[in-house]
């Protein structure tokens, strides 16, 4: 009898369906009814009603939904009351595993009718797939278990149970979580707040908007030198900075980061690496180079050369390490199991003395140590110059023969030649020059010109370079000087001559003698020696009366087989004429 009357009032149900009656689950935000999200996602839903023209007096309204893809937020009351219907919510809760149902009666006048809200509920996105929310709407399944979705409309001034013609479903598309490090911001955190604890859960985007899930982080330590370094979160997942710093400059600690977050079958997971220096390091500035002379001393003082920024001067500790035997310094504090460490004494200033004499100049090296309170430090190298007492070491290597044309005045660079120590006294040598009979000698800012007289011819005469410290002779050489007349046979070419240096084997000269000639240009090339470039040089006239023209050459080095050289010379004569050119060849070994 029961099954009969159920029946029957199916049938005036469906009999009674509205034409423009509408039902819609849709996203508040897009208004749209398909929907994608990302797993975490909050997805925040209305029930939407259109109950045309007629006034209605209440809604009964069930959802279908899968718990494995889709997490009700609110689980005691799962629906809020939407605007459209302002009367007595009969109905608000789970009603099965996969259900939940919601109801209003509006109890007075004026009923409601058009379209409005009936109700918002929200739900997360759980499993990554795709998930559907039903309006449960079978005849036979849903009304007999009493859970039919239905509307009331006034009929002769009575309300009339009504289906709702169009039944619109959500669609929802669950994606995969991402989870992404904020890398820049992360490590600009931590530039910007040395030594504090890092909150690594701020730094890290999640897709969902849901509160902050539990975030799981999994994390790895090194040293710049890949030694490993324990590292440590507290309950709120801060990284513990503190004991990870490095303790000296120059030094870096790597922290690899691994976070994961599961939100049902899916697992997300990122990976950043994090950099960590210590900004709190006393901080050496370059020690100068400590240069005395034995007999004196130098003091150092060492707060000039110290940056701390989280201490005092007067807070920070030094020490010194391989201290020289040979060195008496003093603000050092020795120890005497280690006679090569030592404490420095406040104030922190060290002297330097050598007792001993040295011939040459000695140098020294040992390292200083700054220590602040937190045992960080800095280790510097430090350089000692002991000098020799005041001396000169000359060595003067000039050309000891020097091979001259007649009336062919020279000039030397003592520069070139000079070998002092220390240099710092290289300005204080003062030269003199003992000329012979026919060949005077002049030492002007140390260029040496040998100026034979005119028209001399001769052999084997010595000149003396001297030079002096301190009114003291350090060191003489003697400089034997030959000077020589050029042929005179006359040819139908003029003669191209080369001279060589008799010290430096790859210097030469080019000479030539012509008469009546403005201007001769050289030009030498080297036929057997690829690898030297010919080159073209203009020749000067060093003899007004024999118009004797020469130009000097030298050679970057002399080749073990010799070179071949091929001078060309020619010229123009006063009248602008050009002059037949002149050949010669010679070979250099």
């Amino acid at each position: 009898m029961n099954k009969l009357i159920s029946r029957i009032f199916l049938i005036l149900l469906f009999k009674g369906v509205v034409d423009c009656a509408e039902i819609r689950l849709r996203s508040v935000d897009s208004l749209k009814s398909d929907i994608t999200v990302q797993q975490g996602d909050l997805i925040d839903l209305e029930i939407f009603v259109d109950v045309g023209d007629i006034p209605s007096a209440g809604v009964e309204v069930y959802l279908t939904y899968e718990p494995d893809k889709l997490r009700l937020v609110n689980q005691e009351t799962p629906f809020v009351q939407g605007p459209f219907y302002t009367g007595t919510v009969v109905l608000n809760k789970i009603v099965s595993t996969t259900e939940i149902g919601f109801a209003v009666i509006s109890n007075a006048a004026p009923y409601p009718k058009g379209r409005g809200v009936v109700a918002k509920v929200q739900f997360v996105g759980r499993g990554s797939g795709k998930a559907r929310i039903l309006f449960n709407r079978d005849p036979k399944l849903h009304w007999n278990k009493g859970k039919y979705t239905l509307f009331t409309q006034f009929k002769d001034g009575k309300p009339r149970l009504r289906s709702f013609k169009d039944l619109v479903d959500a669609n929802i598309e669950v994606k995969n979580t991402l989870v992404k490090i904020d890398r820049y911001d992360l490590q600009r955190f931590v530039s910007e707040n040395p030594g504090k604890n890092v909150p690594l859960d701020k730094f890290v985007i999640i897709s969902g908007t849901e509160g902050r899930p539990k975030l799981n982080w999994v994390l790895n330590a090194e040293d710049d030198k890949g030694r490993p370094k324990k590292v440590e979160l507290n309950l709120a997942n801060q990284l513990i900075v503190g004991d990870l710093l490095p303790k000296s400059k120059g030094e870096v600690v790597k922290v690899d980061l691994r976070v994961s977050l599961k939100i049902g079958d899916s697992l997300a997971i990122d990976t950043a690496t994090l950099w960590l220096d210590n900004k709190g390091i006393p901080v050496l500035i370059r020690f100068p180079e400590l240069s005395f002379r034995a007999g004196s001393e130098e003091i150092l003082l060492l707060d000039n050369f110290v940056k701390d920024m989280d201490h005092k001067n007067a807070e920070l500790s030094w020490g010194i390490d391989g201290m020289p035997v040979a060195l008496v310094i003093g603000g050092v504090s020795v120890n005497r199991l280690d006679k090569s460490k030592g404490i420095i004494d406040n104030p922190p200033r060290l002297t330097f003395r050598s007792l001993n004499p040295v011939a040459n100049t000695k140098k020294f090296k040992m390292f200083v140590t700054v220590t602040d309170p937190d045992g960080n430090f800095d280790r510097g190298e430090l350089e000692v110059s002991v000098q020799p007492l005041p001396f000169v070491k000359l060595d003067l290597t000039l050309p000891n023969t020097v091979s001259l044309i007649k009336n062919e005045e020279h000039h030397i660079d003592l520069n070139r030649y000079l070998d002092i120590e220390p240099r710092e006294v290289f300005n204080d040598i003062v030269w003199e020059a003992i000329p012979s009979e026919h060949v005077s000698v002049i030492i002007k800012n140390r260029i040496l010109t040998l100026r034979p007289q005119r028209d001399w011819i001769g052999a084997s005469e010595k000149v003396k370079v001297i030079a002096k410290f301190e009114n003291k002779k350090v060191e003489e050489t003697a400089i034997t000087i030959s000077v020589f007349d050029l042929p005179t046979d006359t040819e139908k070419t003029f003669p191209v001559i080369l001279i060589r240096n008799p010290i430096l084997r790859y210097e030469f000269k080019i000479v030539s003698i012509l008469d009546n000639v403005a201007d001769l240009t050289v030009g030498l090339t080297f036929p057997e020696s690829p690898d030297l470039t010919p080159r073209t040089l203009m020749m000067k006239r060093i003899d007004q009366a024999q118009n004797v023209w020469t130009v000097g050459y030298q050679l970057d080095s002399l080749p073990k087989d010799g070179v071949k050289v091929v001078a060309t010379v020619i010229g123009r004569d006063n009248l602008g004429q050009d002059i037949s050119p002149s050949m010669s060849t010679f070979i250099l070994r």
